[in-house]
């Protein structure tokens, strides 16, 4: 049951990694990439294509690691991301106003049912929290389970993106047979792996160059996505340029 996949749409490729988790920490054991010509610009042209190249990849893993997966989690490009902050409330439930993980819930529920209709033609993804408040003043970075209080309050930021694409994915994946255990922007992610290296700053401009998307994204308390911008540029725009300036062919370019 620790053990975890992770896929992740690019605009061309899909990349599949699978590892485990040990002391709240994970560990890789495999990755497979398959170039894919049903993504384009981050979006799904092709589903019977995109769909046949990532059960390849998982069974791929599968077979490496003899290890049968039944959930996933998936990296979708920031395209039309929107980042927002807000803060929900509830009262407790439990009788004796022990805060429970059914609290943090609750709140999560009416924030998204709240935010929805702001968000046109973007679905609501993830709220991530940041910190917890009881008692009005006592505050906490993670949940204050079993504490007293009769409400608890939630701050963190709430991640939507483009709902065509959400839907897509979440078709496809439906398709696959697995099921889909998470959503996450693909900037958010990067966040939190470089939120793990020692050195990185509280807050920095996180600039994501692919092949064919851009993404520049306003990373704040190491992990927080204050703003994220995509643009339709990358890395093979560059090779092509460099191409036809200095008169080379596309592989001498690269």
């Amino acid at each position: 049951s620790n053990y975890y996949l992770g896929v992740e749409f690019t605009s061309r490729a899909i990349k599949c990694l699978a590892g485990f988790c040990l002391n709240n920490q994970i560990y890789v054991l495999d990755k497979v990439e398959a170039d894919c010509h049903g993504l384009k610009n981050g979006m799904i042209i092709d589903e019977p294509l995109v769909l046949k190249t990532f059960q390849s990849v998982v069974k791929e893993i599968e077979e490496h690691l003899k290890i049968h997966f039944t959930d996933v989690t998936v990296a979708l490009p920031s395209l039309n991301m929107l980042c927002k902050v807000d803060t929900g409330t509830t009262i407790t439930v439990d009788g004796n106003n022990v805060i429970q993980h059914v609290d943090t819930m609750n709140i999560l529920t009416a924030m998204k049912k709240s935010n929805a209709s702001l968000y046109k033609d973007l679905t609501i993804i993830d709220i991530v929290p940041d910190t917890y408040i009881i008692n009005e003043t006592e505050r906490y970075d993670e949940e204050p389970l079993g504490k007293i209080s009769q409400s608890l309050s939630l701050h963190g930021a709430i991640y939507a993106l483009d709902t065509p694409l959400v839907n897509a994915v979440k078709h496809l994946i439906a398709q696959s047979g697995l099921t889909l255990k998470h959503l996450v922007p693909a900037s958010h992610a990067a966040a939190l792996y470089l939120s793990t290296k020692a050195k990185m700053p509280e807050s920095y401009i996180l600039l994501d160059i692919g092949y064919q998307l851009t993404t520049v994204s306003f990373v704040h308390n190491k992990t927080q996505i204050i703003d994220s911008k995509t643009i339709l540029f990358g890395g093979d725009d560059i090779t092509s340029e460099i191409g036809r300036r200095f008169n080379l062919s596309y592989n001498e370019a690269e």
